[in-house]
């Protein structure tokens, strides 16, 4: 192997690794959901989700607005978007599903970048890193 070959490894090996439990990746800004799941051709439900400064965010879904608290977090080597819900106005969201109950527990949502810079979102994987991945966000253009 060429020497200038060598060099691309060598720079990718020099930048800094986050510390465990430090974000890799920041979300903030708007971003627009699309299930991987599709009906004829399109995905089976599309949201937005605004992630806010404080580690707010809100998540509008059909009639439904949601009001949650999210952290983003690097541990055992993934990025992990954590997401707990802190109230929902009750209507019916994309799925026409409604949230009467607000959850207790926080939601674990395992993510990583594509290529096209979008964040794929997938449950947690099961051994040996099998993905099990439900949609994807994508930046929603400034205007």
């Amino acid at each position: 192997m060429r020497a200038f070959g060598l060099l691309p490894l060598l720079l990718v090996c020099l930048l800094p690794v986050p510390a465990e439990g430090e974000a890799r990746h920041a979300l903030d800004g708007e971003y627009a959901f699309y299930t991987t799941a599709k009906v004829d051709g399109r995905p089976l439900c599309s949201e937005r989700w605004r992630f806010e400064p404080a580690g707010k965010m809100t998540i509008f879904s059909g009639d439904e607005i949601s009001k949650d608290s999210f952290h983003t977090e690097f541990t055992g080597g993934d990025n992990w978007l954590v997401r707990r819900w802190l109230s929902a106005n009750g209507l019916p969201d994309c799925l026409g599903r409604k949230t009467t109950v607000v959850p207790s527990w926080e939601w674990r949502i395992f993510f990583y970048q594509a290529k096209d810079g979008s964040y794929v979102l997938c449950d947690p994987p099961r051994a040996p890193r099998i993905l099990s991945c439900f949609g994807r966000l994508v930046r929603a253009l400034e205007s």
